[in-house]
């Protein structure tokens, strides 16, 4: 029998299914105890995966045994609860394992494996990598192709070239390359752009190895190894040759990183076309940046304006895919070169070079006097936090207007006077206006069957969400005029109209992603109608020519 944790199935399903592209091509884990080693492997076409440690005390089991991947995935967890796997005479496996307060015991088949070629050899010369590798192979995963997206090009293999240090990945709409490491062989070899390379289940701090052998590319990261397999059949396309030279560039836009962060959390919200790749349309507007979009329904552009960021040269508007603008951001780049109108987009640091196609002119957005325009510096400014010193004299910056209610008058809440720098507010309702001495306090309106009088409710419902609005974006102050010989002075309260119009932006705002998630929801419906109407279609076709 051996035992292993819920924790460590969970972290053997979660690798294990990386290393292809299809989870049905990965087949059933092999469990091998030898000299006190337990090795747990799986293949798949692309690679072999392997993780090795010490036999557990007391496991008395055979040789070799096999279980699905699924069983992995039924049986993990996140504790060190114990899971058993017991092998039975009859070529099967006994699992079992306390799933809360209930115990659970399956049987599954085990195949049984055979030969010595079952383990692949590891190379006697393993060579240390340094530990932005692993993040660079991650990354150039981002740019390869599906597989089978080309029958020319092996689109969905990373390119590692030996002699010159660099990783290239395309998917020939854009490309990655990226320079400085040392590999251990002189050629150009293609292995597959698995999931592994981006897997989190890896811990980072972990050294890691390279080697090569015939057949595999051998990396080995603290218990576990993988062996990728080298393609030597398809053809990798020089995109090295793609990038332009330094005399074809006409226009440069340098990135300050403050403007950087503002589009790392605004740019996937700007709207666009999604149909049509969605365009975007980089241009400049008195020496600054400014990054339109409009999405297929929108009447006026949105415009993102970088006041921090710079076009250096004077250029005409460059449409790109705005999916090809968030990566170069998120690689941490900050300078964007482009030559003309549906050419090549480059962006460049000293170690990574980032190439994607621009659009063409036809899609580009042009200027708009109503245009909605987001400056880089005033997002930042309205998002800044307030001071701790004046936290008690400002609204809350979420806070948003509340609706009136649908009636005259109400009963106000009991004043809080905990705190002496804060005057009781007063509740919006007609009646609870201050009136001059001498004169009849006003009465509201009675109802007559739940419905005010004629003329008087609207005009009440109005007044109650004007002084509810205020009195909920206005900070409260001390009365500036106290009583005189005890009675109030008819004056109206002042209020900070520049409170107000920040709680009107935020409302606004919060109205505008509502209205952004419809917009959403109801196109998907749309393409599920289309093709719920393409699919009857063809089925009456099939009818016809029955």
């Amino acid at each position: 029998m051996l035992t292993i944790t819920r924790a460590l199935a969970r972290h053997l399903r979660a690798v294990f299914q990386k290393t292809a592209f299809r989870r049905g091509h990965i087949s059933p884990v092999q469990f091998h105890a030898a000299a006190g080693r337990l090795r747990i492997l799986t293949r798949s076409p692309a690679a072999v995966a392997q993780y090795e440690l010490p036999l557990p005390a007391g496991s008395d089991l055979p040789e070799t045994f096999t279980i699905p991947l699924e069983v992995l995935a039924r049986v993990e967890g996140r504790g060190d609860a114990p899971v058993r796997l017991q092998p039975t005479s009859n070529q099967a496996v006994e699992v079992s394992w306390q799933d809360g307060p209930v115990p659970r015991t399956v049987s599954v088949e085990s195949a049984a494996a055979s030969g010595p070629e079952r383990f692949p050899a590891v190379p006697p010369i393993m060579t240390p990598c340094g530990a932005d590798l692993w993040p660079a192979l991650a990354d150039a995963r981002q740019a390869a192709g599906q597989e089978g997206s080309s029958a020319r090009f092996g689109l969905e293999f990373l390119q590692l070239r030996g002699g010159a240090g660099q990783i290239c990945a395309t998917d020939t709409c854009q490309a990655l390359i990226q320079q400085g490491f040392e590999f251990p062989w002189g050629d150009d070899l293609l292995i597959v752009a698995l999931p592994l390379f981006g897997c989190s289940e890896l811990t980072p701090a972990e050294p890691l190895a390279l080697g090569r052998t015939e057949n595999d590319l051998v990396l080995t990261r603290g218990g576990w190894t993988f062996w990728l397999r080298i393609e030597k059949e398809r053809r990798f396309p020089d995109i090295v040759r793609v990038i332009p030279d330094a005399a074809s560039i006409t226009g440069r836009v340098r990135l300050d990183p403050d403007d950087a962060a503002f589009l790392q959390r605004t740019l996937a919200r700007l709207p666009a076309n999604a149909e049509t790749d969605a365009p975007i349309t980089l241009a400049g507007a008195g020496g600054r940046c400014c990054i339109r979009g409009q999405a297929l329904d929108d009447t006026v552009p949105t415009e993102l304006r970088l006041a921090r960021s710079e076009i250096a040269d004077a250029a005409p508007p460059v449409v790109i895919n705005r999916k090809y603008l968030e990566r170069l951001v998120r690689l941490g780049l900050r300078e964007i070169q482009f030559t003309a109108a549906e050419s090549v987009v480059q962006s460049a640091d000293a170690r990574r070079t980032y190439l994607f196609m621009a659009l063409g002119n036809a899609s580009a957005i042009a200027a708009h006097p109503s245009a909605v325009c987001i400056d880089s510096m005033a997002a930042d400014t309205s998002l800044t936090p307030p001071s701790p010193t004046n936290i008690s004299r400002q609204p809350h910056p979420r806070r948003s207007i509340p609706m009136p209610r649908n009636r005259i008058a109400h009963t106000p809440p009991a004043p809080d006077t905990s705190s002496p720098a804060v005057a009781p507010a007063a509740a919006p309702a007609v009646a609870e206006q201050p009136v001059q001495p001498g004169r009849h306090d006003p009465q509201p309106p009675v109802p007559r069957n739940g419905h005010a009088p004629h003329g008087s409710h609207a005009a009440a419902l109005n007044a109650a969400s004007h002084a509810t609005a205020l009195h909920a974006t206005a900070p409260i102050a001390p009365a500036a005029n106290p009583p005189v010989n005890g009675s109030p002075r008819n004056e109206p309260v002042p209020h900070d109209p520049l409170a107000e119009a920040g709680a009107l932006k935020i409302a606004l705002r919060d109205a505008l992603q509502q209205t952004e998630r419809l917009i959403a929801a109801l196109r998907r419906q749309r393409k599920q109608t289309q093709v719920v109407q393409s699919t009857l279609a063809s089925l009456r076709q099939l009818q016809q020519v029955g």
